[in-house]
């Protein structure tokens, strides 16, 4: 019986785990992104105020890239 309710735990963990990893890679691709349209944005000329408007990202989000 416990060899069954470890072999559960484990697979509920690892299930745990790729859901956790998921989550993390979709945030990652949004501020990717955003991150682009942001570079595309002031390439064209857009103040940097409207383009943090509507990306959502900071000042430092952008140095940071």
């Amino acid at each position: 019986m416990k060899r069954e309710e470890r072999k559960e735990g484990f697979e509920a963990g690892v299930q745990l785990g790729l859901q956790e990893g998921e989550k993390r890679g979709e945030k990652q691709g949004e501020r990717r992104k955003a991150l682009e349209t942001a570079q595309k944005m002031l390439s064209d000329g857009i103040p940097l105020e409207t383009v943090l408007k509507y990306t959502g990202l900071s000042e430092t989000d952008l140095k940071e890239s």
